[in-house]
């Protein structure tokens, strides 16, 4: 029997900036560069619903820049209030019975140095990052608030209730423990929900459609003078455009068929998103 695949265009909206609500999605809320393999991520439930984890998965980009180099697919339900342990399987001893007690699951996604950034992704949406994804490269580290990304321990700040997209603002929002801290690794300490102390940055709000697409890519925004960048996944740029206006179309028909990474950029506010071409 021939099989027929029906495309349905997917509208798919973005925000720079703060756009979710606090408390609405998931976020990082600890990141752990212990001491050789140990190291280890935690994802936070704020919201007062039990969160079906199997649209979200964590983006891992060599020195911070667009190629993915894993990818961990989440799994399992989370309950309000509740976090997700993922732990490097490599972890040793000393300490790793700190983390293996309290671990939901390992995987390698956590094989990262200071300079390699992370991000979290709701379906094709990207709600949260450590490091800066698609910038430029770090070095050995970059910094946050008092320390870095390389050999300490980040855990978020109890008054941040949502993720964000932007690292500027993301390098903020992190309290600097020193290297194999593990004391607040598998729970999450956050303030009563509400809209203080987070950043009211503007939002830039974009459409992106159809996703996925055969060729033409349209841009919808009441924004203008934004720009854009593509990547293949192995980091190279594929097409590049600048001043763009509210209303923008843009052909990737000739680009091979596979996933692609577009990031737009007005007056230092960035987003990635994950464009599919299937031509």
């Amino acid at each position: 029997m021939k099989k027929v695949l029906l495309t349905i265009p997917v509208l798919l909206t973005a925000c720079f900036g703060f756009a979710q609500a606090p408390c609405s999605d998931l976020f990082f809320s600890e990141y752990i560069e212990g001491s050789s393999q140990n190291k280890a991520l935690e994802v936070y439930n704020p919201t007062s619903n039990v969160i079906n984890l199997s649209n979200y998965h964590i983006y891992r980009y060599l020195n911070g820049g667009t190629a993915v180099n894993d990818t961990l697919v989440m799994a399992g339900f989370l309950a309000p209030g509740a976090t997700y342990n993922i732990v490097n399987p490599d972890t040793v001893s000393p300490p790793n019975a700190a983390l293996l007690a309290v671990e939901d699951t390992l995987h390698t996604v956590t094989f990262f140095n200071g300079d390699d950034a992370l991000a979290l992704f709701n379906g094709t949406t990207m709600i949260d990052i450590i490091g800066d994804v698609g910038g430029a490269d770090p070095g050995a580290e970059w910094a946050v608030d008092t320390g870095s990304t390389k050999e300490n321990t980040l855990v978020r700040k109890a008054n941040i209730f949502v993720g964000t997209t932007n690292w500027v603002t993301g390098a903020t929002q992190w309290d600097v423990y020193g290297q194999n801290d593990f004391s607040h690794y598998g729970s999450h300490t956050m303030n009563a929900c509400s809209g203080a102390g987070i950043n009211d940055e503007p939002s830039f709000e974009v459409t992106l459609y159809p996703n996925p697409t055969t060729g033409p890519l349209t841009f919808t925004t009441d924004n203008i003078d934004y720009s854009l960048q593509i990547f293949d996944l192995t980091g190279k740029v594929v097409m590049s455009k600048t001043h763009l206006s509210k209303n923008t179309q843009i052909d990737m028909s000739g680009l091979s068929n596979g996933i692609y990474m577009v990031k737009l950029n007005q007056g230092g506010n960035q987003l990635t998103r994950k464009i599919i071409l299937r031509k």
